[in-house]
């Protein structure tokens, strides 16, 4: 009779060994078991480069696509920038692309009239085929810059070299960096060398300020430079060219030698000696007192004329809170001759 213990199978392979088996196969063939096809692709997307840039500046990545199980067909990419903000980052991948390829994507933080705000932004980039999706996120971070202008003569000083009393122009222009929207008043800092009276500088507006509708070109002026010169005298009244005036003074003496002459037809001796000594003394003071009566043209010019030299402008600015350009330490010039 047999015992009931001998009645207990024994399986040939033990079932702790089974189930591990059992679970590899089940997740390997899990897409045909439940109806879904295989990958077509794998993608690899790079961090920016840079990954952290000022505002206005551009950043690119690059996307690998590789085909998977024979797939030789075309991969649709878009990207998508959060958070979502006003002027944002913005990514721009190939509409579409072939594995196995490479392609540039280009980020840029900058529109024709603004920039994006500094903050840290995620770029998912998606690919998608006819059986596969894949996003993959990186990240791009906007630095705070502040926003500020610069300086620069852009139409040169014309002509360079004038004589006293003229004037010559440039074109100033004023340039916006990072979106820069305030009114700049422009002045000369220095001129140099000194002289008396130095040439000045005016510009035409003397404020600058942005454009209407928010779009921000270049802002411009127009520098003149004057420089002080002879003028001509203004007529004196009732005047006579001086060889004129010079007879009007000699026809005043007529009458005095007159009567001199005629004193010493009728006084006696020693009468005569004293009259011939007047009229000596009265012909003496006409000819010492001819030159005074000339009306040579003098230069009445405003404290003479500029001197002869060449002259260098140091040009600046500041807006409504006093701030300097960006390039206040290498400010721009402009040079004239004064022959």
């Amino acid at each position: 009779m047999l015992k009931p213990s001998s009645l207990h199978l024994r399986p040939a392979v033990p079932v702790c060994l089974l189930l591990p088996l059992l679970f590899l196969a089940l997740t390997a063939w899990s897409p045909l078991a439940f109806g879904q096809p295989p990958a077509e692709f794998s993608m690899m997307v790079t961090s920016p480069y840079p990954s952290a840039v000022d505002p206005g500046q551009d950043s690119r990545s690059y996307i690998t696509l590789s085909p998977l199980n024979g797939f030789n067909g075309s991969v649709s990419l878009t990207c998508v920038v959060t958070p979502v903000v006003a002027n944002g980052p913005t990514c721009t991948p190939p509409p579409t692309a072939t594995p196995p390829q490479q392609v540039a994507m280009s980020i840029s933080t900058s529109t024709a009239t603004s920039v994006a705000p500094a903050g840290f932004y995620a770029l998912t980039v998606t690919g998608t085929s006819t059986n596969t999706t894949i996003p993959i996120t990186v990240y791009l971070t906007v630095l705070s810059a502040t926003s500020d202008y610069s300086i620069a003569v852009t139409t040169p000083i014309f002509p360079t070299s004038v004589h006293a009393g003229f004037t010559a122009t440039a074109t100033v222009t004023v340039s916006p960096i990072n979106g820069y929207s305030g009114t700049v008043t422009l002045s000369c800092a220095s001129v140099t060398p000194l002289a008396t009276p130095a040439p000045s500088c005016a510009f035409a507006p003397p404020a600058v300020s942005p454009a209407p509708s928010g779009i921000q070109p270049p802002y411009t002026s127009l520098l003149t430079i004057t420089t002080t010169g002879p003028t001509t005298p203004p007529p004196a009244t009732a005047s006579l060219p001086g060889s004129l005036n010079r007879l009007g003074f000699l026809w005043l003496t007529f009458p005095g030698l007159g009567l001199m002459v005629a004193g010493l037809a009728t006084a006696d001796r020693r009468r005569r000696k004293l009259w011939a000594l007047s009229l000596l003394w009265l012909a003496a003071a006409a000819v010492l007192l001819m030159p005074a009566c000339s009306t040579t043209p003098t230069n009445t010019g405003l404290n003479g004329n500029t001197p002869k030299n060449s002259y260098v402008f140091t040009l600046t600015g500041a807006d409504t809170n006093g701030v300097a350009p960006s390039n206040e330490a290498t400010p721009p010039t402009v040079s004239l001759t004064v022959n």
